[in-house]
């Protein structure tokens, strides 16, 4: 389920059979694989998030709340978190740490060693839902949209919210964040569930402040990871077309079906 990842001239990903692989690039040669068991002895079945490679180490998180760290190299077990919730993202490493969602609704710190979490946001009422999607996290802000439809600026170092912003579908209805925000130069780029896709410049003086810069509907639901390049954001909606969005014209300028004719 989650995506692979590639360091060290090696191809890391995990599989639901609760095995992490690390393969050789060049032929696919299997480097070594490694078991992921719970303190039952059992393996983990949904090792479903993508893996994060970071100082010689592979790390994962799953959805019974525990985040394992194995050595790149062997594949042994170098450290291991448990959460008395399960991790609903997938891990982002910022100066040793660890920033990823919960199912309880909140967003946690986690120091990479530690044993207790250096903070969860938000501190006292939870979300209004899972912090699904895995953050961005750019000069000590942490970005992390929420399937409360609210993207949340949190200081890396102290858990306290800069800002919040409500995004919302053409109705003027929240729509939650699934996919996982992108930056592109000095912009953050956030597509909702709806479609709407919103661009933040976060190096600006509404960076503190956020409010979007612009405002794009594509006119289809967004679930999957895009991309961004060269001013262009490429989206696959769930209606199977994949559109291209002009950030500085503010619209689409081309879209693709990807239905296969029969």
């Amino acid at each position: 389920m989650g995506s692979p990842v590639i360091a060290n001239e090696t191809i890391y990903i995990s599989s639901s059979d609760s095995m992490v692989y690390a393969l050789d690039t060049i032929h696919g040669d299997l480097k070594w694989k490694s078991e992921i068991l719970d303190e039952e002895g059992k393996g983990h079945e949904k090792l479903w998030t993508s893996l994060v490679v970071h100082n010689g180490a592979v790390y994962m998180s799953t959805f019974d709340g525990h985040i394992y760290a194995l050595s790149a190299e062997t594949g042994e077990l170098d450290w291991s978190f448990e959460s008395e919730a399960g991790f609903a993202s997938s891990p982002v490493i910022y100066e040793d740490t660890i920033f990823l969602g919960s199912f309880d609704r909140h967003f946690y710190a986690i120091e990479i060693g530690g044993n207790e979490s250096r903070w969860k946001f938000p501190q006292e009422e939870p979300a209004g839902n899972w912090f699904w999607a895995s953050p961005l996290i750019k000069d000590g802000i942490v970005y992390a949209g929420c399937l409360d439809g609210k993207l949340y600026a949190i200081n890396t170092t102290t858990g306290k919210e800069i800002w919040s912003y409500m995004t919302r579908d053409q109705e003027d209805k929240p729509s939650p964040i699934i996919s996982s925000p992108v930056l592109m130069d000095n912009l953050l780029i956030v597509v909702n569930e709806s479609g709407m896709v919103y661009v933040f410049a976060v190096d600006d003086e509404l960076a503190n402040e956020g409010m979007p810069w612009r405002t794009i509907p594509i006119g289809a639901a967004v679930r999957s990871s895009f991309s961004a390049q060269e001013g262009l954001v490429y989206i696959r909606g769930e209606d199977n077309w994949i559109y291209a969005v002009d950030i500085e014209a503010g619209g689409v300028i081309w879209n693709l079906n990807l239905a296969v004719e029969e």
